[in-house]
């Protein structure tokens, strides 16, 4: 990904959408926004509704804001995302390393290979024969949802990233510890130097290790490699390339001992944590989201204290309640809380403490988990007075909410009106990422989408090029005009000259033709995008409209937009009912369905008898460029073989072959 100066984070939650404005400078990174705006709405799904609101939350706080940066970052809900680290994977080559990592998906995904969207990010921390992987897996649907919203922002993504490790990335920047280039020079030189023998040894044992990836000022090396299903796109960019000015040089400080760290986000729907080992290497240790956070206990205080309406209950656990220490009810009082209010709260951080500690032993459990030392709270809810110092009375380990930063190479300048400053943990580090400091570079953005933004960096480039060598060649035309007496000496004294305008001329035509074919190349790619986005949107279709006791085992769409779907059920009104509901779907299909007679038989997938059918249908609007088939041949053959003509007293003319007969005479195979 090409280096940006200036990036948005976008964090989509449960009740809110907050932005985050990150811009590169040569000290380190500069929040120059951090803004938010509530959605209006109650909790509930991703429908049509909520989609709204969302882009005009997002478009209102463009406008109110007057923000000018296009390039975004957004992320995905963790509880959405496969997340798990392998360790102990062998150091081996790319293509071996890859088919390693798909087999491992194979054995941990929970849902159908096929169906999912595969990323996955290589560390290499100096084992001479093992590396660690940090694998991703989502579903294909949840992707393709994702980036209807994001389309319709008006913003330009350049990653689609996972809300855990956006928050893995703000803690690492912010923790990470810098000192002056000119007394580090020695360290960095040294450090340099032994990289480049560890290079040099490894290529004469014939080994290969992932690519390595200089972020500005952070001198975190890892390799990385990416897949999306069956497809791989690949991106590869150092900040500081030809043409980009390089943020000032600096060192990363060794820590003396390594501290295991827990950063969790509560936030209205769901709390992120990520478990994190910080010393010489901040590494990640175990990712995890869970669908439990500040709406449960507005909701329990809604329910349980018979409140008008949920909002009313939202404003009440905001400005009347508080957890309960043990053995200080009378605080409550002495504050104005109420105290059936600060009860309730007090069990849902029971539950929230419990599930903590269920992570926590899960991570110790692991071959080389370790015992969490600190823990630091940040998101909405993380600021329910006396949360931080319950969880840390119940868990035994110290507690803080954070809010603020403590790196001096992450300047925060506090928006007029922004809430907490906790609150916008996810964005900034989502906006990091988005300008080359993340550690984590999970990326779910479309590989079509990136190898367009790829297309559009060279042309670019290209129009650049053309632009410097036509500059050159009118200088050297003007320089040689001023009048036609002069023209002869100056043709005698210039004629190196004019040999190296010709040089240029023809590399700008040279250039040109490049250009064109780029041009080519997106045309075609922008043309072949059309065909997938609409077998992706029919498979939605297909899904969203599917009964629960229906199992789809095939599904076949046509260049002419012919349809067949295979599928099992023990339910025959599901089977019919299916079919009533693909035929609503009047912008997709044309007329009515077929159903084939439903066959009995045994589910390889239910384990158990079915009726077996298929349902046909005429799809809207599509369209293809395939070419028309080829006649078939047989083998051994070079041309197609004519039908046999029958001979005047039977048989059959010369050359021609009975029916049944193979290329090598009768009853050859």
């Amino acid at each position: 990904m090409q280096q940006i100066r200036k990036c948005l984070g976008v964090d989509i939650g449960g009740t809110s959408v907050k932005i985050a404005e990150v811009a590169l400078e040569k000290n380190g990174a500069r929040v120059t926004k951090l803004v938010s705006k509530d959605l209006g709405l109650l909790p509930g799904p991703m429908d049509k509704e909520r989609i709204n609101a969302i882009l005009q939350a997002i478009r209102s706080l463009i406008k109110d804001n007057k923000i000018s940066t296009k390039h975004t970052v957004f992320c995905l809900p963790g509880q959405t995302v496969f997340i798990r680290q392998l360790s102990g994977v062998p150091r081996t080559t790319e293509e071996r390393l890859r088919n390693i990592i798909k087999y491992e998906a194979r054995q941990l995904i929970p849902f159908a290979l096929d169906n999912s969207v595969i990323e996955y990010q290589v560390f290499d921390y100096g084992d001479s024969a093992e590396l660690k992987v940090l694998l991703a897996a989502v579903k294909k649907d949840i992707v393709a949802d994702f980036m209807k919203v994001v389309a319709k922002t008006g913003l330009t993504p350049v990653m689609i990233s996972v809300s855990s490790l956006a928050l893995m990335n703000f803690h690492v920047f912010d923790a990470t510890p810098y000192i002056d280039a000119d007394a580090g020079r020695e360290a960095k030189a040294a450090a340099h130097a032994d990289k480049e023998a560890a290079g040099k040894a490894e290529a004469q044992s014939g080994k290969k290790k992932g690519f390595g990836f200089q972020m500005p000022k952070l001198s975190l090396t890892f390799g990385k490699k990416k897949t999306g299903g069956e497809e791989e796109a690949e991106e590869s960019a150092a900040p500081g390339a030809a043409g980009e000015e390089e943020p000032a040089e600096q060192v990363l400080a060794e820590e003396p001992y390594e501290e295991v760290r827990a950063f969790v986000n509560a936030g209205a729907q769901t709390f992120d944590l990520v478990i994190a080992r910080f010393g010489k290497h901040k590494m990640i240790g175990f990712p995890r989201s869970v669908p439990m956070a500040g709406n449960e206990l507005t909701k329990s205080l809604h329910d349980k204290m018979g409140l008008g309406s949920f909002q009313e209950a939202e404003e009440l656990k905001r400005s009347g309640t508080m957890v309960i220490m043990p053995g200080g009810e009378q605080e409550v009082n002495e504050k104005g809380g109420d105290l059936q209010a600060s009860e309730l709260a007090t069990a849902w951080a029971d539950h929230f403490v419990l599930d903590l500690r269920k992570s926590f032993d899960y991570y110790i459990s692991q071959p080389d988990g370790m015992a969490v030392d600190t823990i630091s709270l940040s998101g909405g809810q993380s600021h329910l007075p006396n949360l931080a110092a319950y969880v840390e009375d119940r868990l035994g380990i110290p507690t803080e909410t954070k809010n603020d930063t403590q790196n001096t190479a992450l300047m925060t300048e506090r928006s007029e009106g922004a809430e907490k400053f906790s609150s916008y943990l996810i964005a900034m580090g989502l906006a990091l990422s988005g300008v080359g400091l993340g550690k984590v570079s999970i990326d779910f953005l479309p590989a079509d989408i990136k190898t367009l933004r790829e297309f559009k960096k060279k042309n670019v480039e290209m129009f650049l090029l053309a632009g410097a060598i036509g500059g050159m060649i009118v200088m050297g035309y003007l320089s040689g005009m001023p009048t036609i007496s002069r023209m002869t000496g100056w043709l005698n004294t210039h004629g190196k000259d004019l040999e190296r305008i010709s040089q240029n001329r023809q590399q700008l035509q040279e250039a040109k033709q490049g250009r064109e074919a780029t041009n080519t190349n997106v045309t075609a790619l922008a043309k072949g995008i059309g065909d997938r986005s609409y077998w992706l949107e029919f498979l939605g279709v297909v899904e969203s409209v599917k009964p629960p006791e229906v199992f789809v085992t095939r599904v076949s769409l046509g260049g002419d937009g012919h349809a067949e779907i295979d599928a099992e059920s023990d339910n025959k009104g599901a089977i019919s009912m299916f079919a009533e509901e693909l035929e609503k779907q009047k912008d997709w299909i044309a007329g009515k369905t077929s159903i084939f007679a439903p066959v009995l038989k045994n589910s390889i997938f239910l384990k158990k008898p079915v009726d077996g059918f298929r349902i046909t249908a005429k799809t809207i609007g599509k369209k293809t460029r395939l070419a028309p088939a080829r006649v078939p041949l047989l083998p051994g053959q070079l041309t197609p073989t004519p039908s046999p003509t029958p001979q005047p007293g039977g048989g059959f003319g010369p050359g021609m072959m009975m029916p049944g007969m193979g290329p090598g005479g009768p009853n050859t195979f």
